[in-house]
């Protein structure tokens, strides 16, 4: 049985979340907020939650987050610094809002897709959130469809589709 423990972005509130079932993704009910939370449990095509995954990345059990010092975001070769705060992620254009501007001709990204906030957490490190920036294309996370008032805890490694782009999350 695989245990993580995550903080309810919505409120604050630390949760274990166990995967008795080996669940890829488990959706919870936060007990404090009523938040629905979705859980990503990723494994390796071994099963082992040891073991790196084929393509060399770890899987990451346990705390939400690490040390991290500061995440990016990396598609086509071009990279992308999330400062702390709220950071709305979108596709360039003379008209966008977004904090976060992608270089692409994807016209299945909206200009203010998602959002990423990064915040500092008492130990020193930092995590990241997305949800979804309330646009009418979809957003997935490891496959998993962001819906409504989603908000998932991101790690490195993870991969988010917006419309047709794809974006890496790295950590520092």
């Amino acid at each position: 049985m695989e245990i993580k423990y995550i903080k309810c972005p919505k409120c604050g509130v630390t949760l274990q979340v166990k995967n008795s079932k080996n669940e890829d993704i488990k959706t919870i009910k936060c007990p404090s907020c009523q938040s629905t939370l979705k859980v990503i449990f990723r494994r390796n095509p071994n099963g082992n939650p040891n073991e790196s995954l084929s393509d060399g990345s770890e899987t990451r059990y346990g705390a939400a987050t690490s040390q991290v010092s500061s995440f990016y975001l990396t598609t086509d070769g071009r990279r992308y610094a999330l400062p702390p705060g709220y950071n709305t992620v979108g596709r360039r254009a003379s008209d966008s809002t977004a904090k976060i501007m992608i270089d692409t001709d994807d016209r299945t990204m909206s200009r203010s897709h998602a959002v990423i906030n990064i915040t500092r957490l008492s130990s020193g490190s930092y995590k990241a959130v997305i949800m979804n920036a309330k646009n009418k294309n979809n957003t997935y996370v490891n496959g998993v469809l962001l819906e409504g008032d989603d908000a998932i805890i991101l790690s490195d490694g993870d991969e988010i589709v917006m419309g047709r782009t794809t974006l890496k999350v790295k950590t520092i």
